[in-house]
């Protein structure tokens, strides 16, 4: 998923780190750093603390958009039960169709 970065468009599945900094401007003190995993960096000067944590916040909500969340062990358990359980089923049936083909034939 690309996420725009004050007009750099980044994929957030590449993202290895974000950093907040104190920058040199005294318009500008917030600084936030994207570093990408084939080692480019970039970096917004923020007004605000609390713009900077707004935009922390967005990336890290893209990144979870983006990311799929991992299986649990129980609920590969509970797949596998229920499959289990269906051909189970489809054994009993195949067997007593086969009983009665040998009872009739």
């Amino acid at each position: 998923m690309l996420y725009n970065f004050n007009g750099t468009l980044i994929n957030v599945a590449d993202i290895v780190s974000v950093q907040s900094t104190k920058g040199q401007r005294s318009d500008y003190p917030f600084v936030l750093t994207v570093a990408l995993k084939n080692g480019q960096q970039f970096a917004v000067s923020y007004a605000t603390e609390p713009s900077r944590r707004a935009e922390v916040n967005r990336i890290a909500q893209a990144y979870e958009r983006s990311v799929p969340t991992p299986v649990t062990r129980y609920e590969v358990e509970q797949i596998i039960s229920t499959y289990t359980n269906k051909v189970r089923n489809d054994l009993r049936a195949i067997k007593r169709m086969l009983k009665e083909g040998a009872e009739n034939g």
